[in-house]
């Protein structure tokens, strides 16, 4: 399962990090044009992509969902972009993509390392 945060035309200064959630846990984060992947057991998953609160206190108001059915030895693409608008609203779309164009970028994003927050 390949998570990839694509911010191409994302026009702020200010990146977010996004969190990704597999079936009600946390498995990483990606921070920019970037990218990283996991392993998921064959079955239906529910993933969750979210900006990280910049602390503990705050919740995301900018998330989205997806469910998806895993079959043995396929690889799996999802996409998150973020969107920005003049008047300072955000929004992020989330969805499946083509299995090409998830090999191109990743192919051009820098792979994404993390840590949980303390």
């Amino acid at each position: 399962m390949y998570f990839i945060e694509d911010d191409s035309n994302y026009n702020s200064i200010f990146k977010p990090t996004i969190r990704a959630g597999l079936d009600g846990g946390w498995v990483g984060a990606t921070h920019g044009s970037s990218y990283f992947y996991f392993s998921v057991a064959p079955g239906e998953h529910h993933l969750c992509a979210s900006w990280q609160p910049l602390d503990d206190s705050e919740k995301s108001r900018t998330k989205a969902l997806a469910h998806f059915t895993a079959e043995a030895g396929h690889a799996y693409y999802f996409r998150v972009k973020n969107h920005w608008n003049e008047y300072g609203t955000v929004d992020i779309n989330f969805e499946p993509i083509d299995s090409d164009e998830g090999q191109l970028l990743a192919s051009t994003f820098s792979f994404s390392t993390f840590h949980p927050r303390k």
